[in-house]
C-alpha cells in the first residue's frame, strides 16, 4: 500500500498559499469598481463654491 508522507499535505499547503493570494489580489484589482464605485463627475451647471484655504487664516486675497 502506497501512503503519503505525513508532511506532504503541509508542503501541498504551503505551495498553494502565495498562489491563493495572488489570485486574490488580481481579483480585487479587477471587481475594483464594482466593491468601491468612483463618484459621479459634477454637472456642468454647478458652480464650484470658493472654499477657503485651511491655511489662510480668514485672510482676503488681494
Amino acid at each position: 500500500m502506497i501512503t503519503a508522507s505525513s508532511g506532504g499535505i503541509v508542503v501541498v499547503l504551503a505551495l498553494l498559499v502565495p498562489v491563493m493570494l495572488l489570485l486574490l489580489m488580481l481579483a480585487l484589482d479587477l471587481f475594483e469598481d464594482l466593491l468601491f464605485p468612483s463618484p459621479p463627475p459634477p454637472t456642468p451647471d454647478d458652480k464650484p463654491t470658493k472654499q477657503g484655504d485651511s491655511h489662510d487664516h480668514g485672510q482676503q486675497d488681494t
